[in-house]
Formats: C-alpha cells, structure tokens, sequence
C-alpha cells in the first residue's frame, strides 16, 4: 500500500505538479530522538505520545504515530527526551504540522516544523 498524503504535498510525490518546488530549506538527517509530543489546546480526548523521530532537520523532524490523533495544522508542545536522567536538559518547542502521510490503516507520518522554543 502507498502512502497517502493529506497535508501539504511534497515534490516527487504523485499528486504534486511536476513544477512544484522543493519545500524543505535544509537538508535532513537520519536520527532516532524521544520525544514527548502533546497538543496546544485542549482537546476533548487530550494526549500526549512518546514517539521517536525517524529523521530530523535544522527547523523540524518526522516521526511515525496512530492517523486518529494527528491533523495538519495543528500545534504540538515538543520534549525532546535525550535522556532518561531526569537531570538531563529536555529542551521544549511548539510545533506545527505540516504534512500528515497516511502509510496504513493504523499508522501515519507526521512532519512537524518547530515554530518556537518554550522558555521557562
């Protein structure tokens, strides 16, 4: 089964026009990081997910999740989990998804651009 898209199409993807640019500004790396992803507002079945990326970039990453709990547009409080040291540094951002990619009935990729860090 292919991946459907249903946020902003990429370039080199199916449904995108074959003039469409590439969107992305950087380049992006192949890294697995933890991550404690939960939503802005509230939401009437709040969550919050432990997920981990499959690749990340200067300004953003992706990671693979549950389709029910995702849509584009929707902003994100991220934890970045390096460490399970509670003393470790858990750096915090807001971000914004941009791309929701439907791979299978029970999984979906979600590109998500860090807008801001949270400080405390």
């Amino acid at each position: 089964m292919g991946i459907r898209h249903t946020g902003i199409e990429s370039a080199g993807s199916p449904a995108a026009a074959p003039s469409q640019a590439e969107r992305r500004r950087g380049s992006r790396q192949t890294l697995q990081l933890k991550i404690l992803v939960r939503p802005c507002a509230d939401l009437p079945n709040d969550f919050e997910e432990i997920c981990t990326t499959l690749n990340i970039a200067r300004d953003g990453f992706y990671f693979l999740s549950r389709p029910e709990l995702y849509r584009r547009g929707m902003q994100l409080n991220v934890t970045w989990l390096y460490s399970p040291a509670p003393e470790s540094p858990r750096p915090n951002y807001v971000g914004k998804i941009v791309r929701v990619d439907t791979l299978s009935q029970h999984r979906c990729g979600v590109a998500v651009q860090l807008v801001q860090p949270i400080v405390s």
